[in-house]
């Protein structure tokens, strides 16, 4: 792995232009503190938390004792928090500058790794996947479906945890208030991204820059849908395009449990590079958008079913109109293959 690519100097720039080095460490002299303090206090108190939480849940008819899983779950999160700050640190004084990039992506796939198997295990949930193979090798364009915050370390824990393929992502700047993500998160080649569109042009600059010198040994990963999914979102949005863009209002108005795709990110990626785009679809997370889905029960036991499929670059359109039908294509069967539970073919435990 290069110690510095085009790519990842180029991700720099536009991060100092839209969050300078004083934003930055203003941010991070309140994040990292506060995450330091709420790990030293709820690991001693978790022996007193779990009975009572535990008790809490059983007087109120939960025998999975949601309450408590939840609270291990946050001790777990904190914990990976605190490693990541400490581990990042002494990679930045103690690795040499040229092995760099290679070791904060290996902290990357500790982190979410641990942070995944912890959900996984407290919250006893069971995976099938489809497809494993077809995201073996890069270069690739991931789009990945969005219904939870969960769903955003499948790829990692998936893909890259078990290749040590290096995912570029497109994240939401908001994420820079989790200290690993924004310590990390920013040394790797990761783009941050205003929500809303705000900065629609800062947005697709760090998007092109994203998909630059993609190598064998890399995938850039987006969110098509750009927000967790909703009914009442996907309700706007289809009014929205109603009435800005008809036809695509008449191929996608069927959707049932996904948003449709929002093109810029994606048809940047496609302009910018010169390789597959594999489709990351999942159905089981869909009551966990909120952290109440973590107390209330609704988590515990859950089956998520994953399929993963491939579109070789051959096959893509080359004109953005005819990229966007085909884009809207792959996503309606996204949406078929989660709203019908028994469309999936042969999955297994991955």
């Amino acid at each position: 792995m290069p110690s510095q690519t085009t790519a990842h100097r180029q991700l720099a720039d536009l991060r100092s232009r839209i969050d300078p080095p004083i934003n930055r460490w203003r941010r991070r002299l309140w994040t990292i503190p506060a995450w330091l303090a709420a790990w030293f206090v709820s690991v001693p108190l978790t022996p007193v938390a779990l009975p009572i939480l535990a008790t809490m849940d059983l007087l109120r008819g939960q025998t999975s004792i949601p309450l408590a899983r939840a609270w291990l779950m946050l001790v777990c999160y904190l914990t990976c928090e605190v490693f990541g700050i400490v581990a990042s640190a002494a990679l930045w004084l103690f690795v040499p500058a040229d092995n760099r990039l290679a070791a904060y992506a290996a902290l990357q796939r500790a982190w979410s790794n641990a942070l995944f198997t912890s959900l996984r295990s407290l919250f006893s949930i069971t995976l099938t996947v489809d497809g494993l193979e077809q995201a073996q090798t890069g270069p690739y364009v991931l789009c990945v479906r969005h219904a939870s915050t969960a769903d955003t370390l499948l790829a990692a824990y998936l893909i890259a945890n078990r290749t040590r393929l290096l995912l570029r992502y497109v994240l939401k700047v908001e994420l820079l208030v989790d200290p690993c993500l924004d310590i990390v998160g920013g040394i790797l080649p990761n783009a941050f991204v205003q929500r809303g569109g705000r900065d629609r042009d800062g947005d697709l600059q760090a998007i092109t820059a994203l998909g630059t010198d993609l190598s064998a040994g890399e995938g850039a990963l987006i969110f098509p849908e750009g927000t967790r999914v909703s009914e009442s979102k996907r309700q706007r949005y289809l009014e929205r395009l109603r009435v800005d863009a008809p036809d695509r209002y008449q191929r996608l108005s069927n959707l049932q449990s996904t948003l449709p795709p929002r093109p810029g990110g994606v048809l940047t990626l496609l302009r910018q590079t010169d390789c597959d785009v594999v489709f990351l679809a999942h159905r089981g997370f869909e009551n966990t958008t909120r952290f109440s889905s973590l107390t209330n029960g609704s988590l515990v036991g859950s089956r998520i079913d994953i399929r993963i499929w491939r579109c070789a670059r051959s096959e893509i359109p080359l004109e953005d109109d005819e990229r966007l039908a085909w884009l809207d294509q792959q996503w309606l069967e996204v949406d078929r293959w989660v709203t019908n539970p028994g469309s999936g073919s042969d999955a297994g435990e991955p």
